[in-house]
C-alpha cells in the first residue's frame, strides 16, 4: 500500500489539470516496497523516497527536460532533454530520491554510487605557536 497520495505529490510538483497520477504513485510505492523496505530505512525516510520517486515519474511524463532558459517577453521556455543524466538522474526529484536512500540501492541502479574522498587535516598541538 502506498505511503503517499496524489495530493502529497502535488505539494512538490505541479500536476497538470486532469492528470491522474495514480500509476506514478503506485510505481513509486512498488519500487520502494520491493527494493528498499527491507534495507533498514525508517518509515519516514521510505515515505520521502516514495514521494520524490512519484514526482520523478510525473516529471518524466510532463516535462520536456531541464529548463535551461525561461523568458517572460513572448513567454518562452527552452529545454535540454536528459541534461541531468539518465534514469533517476534525469530529474531533480529522482536525484533527491537517490540522495535520500542511504542504502545506496537507488544510486547503484542508475550508474553506480558516486564515491568521494575525505581527508582530515588536524593541527599538531605541540607545534602550534
Amino acid at each position: 500500500m502506498a505511503r503517499i497520495s496524489a495530493s502529497d505529490v502535488g505539494q512538490i510538483i505541479q500536476i497538470p489539470s486532469g492528470m491522474n497520477v495514480t500509476s506514478q504513485v503506485e510505481t513509486a510505492s512498488l519500487l520502494v516496497e520491493e527494493t528498499l523496505a527491507s534495507q533498514g530505512l525508517t518509515e519516514a525516510r521510505l515515505k520521502q523516497i516514495e514521494l520524490y520517486l512519484a514526482a520523478h515519474f510525473v516529471a518524466i511524463n510532463t516535462e520536456k527536460g531541464a529548463i535551461i532558459r525561461d523568458s517572460k517577453g513572448e513567454s518562452r521556455q527552452d529545454y535540454a532533454p536528459n541534461s541531468y543524466g539518465k534514469g533517476l538522474q534525469s530529474t531533480r526529484y529522482g536525484q533527491q530520491a537517490a540522495m535520500l536512500d542511504t542504502s545506496g540501492l537507488l544510486a547503484s541502479a542508475v550508474g553506480g554510487v558516486v564515491k568521494a574522498e575525505f581527508r582530515l587535516i588536524t593541527a599538531d598541538k605541540a607545534s602550534d605557536p
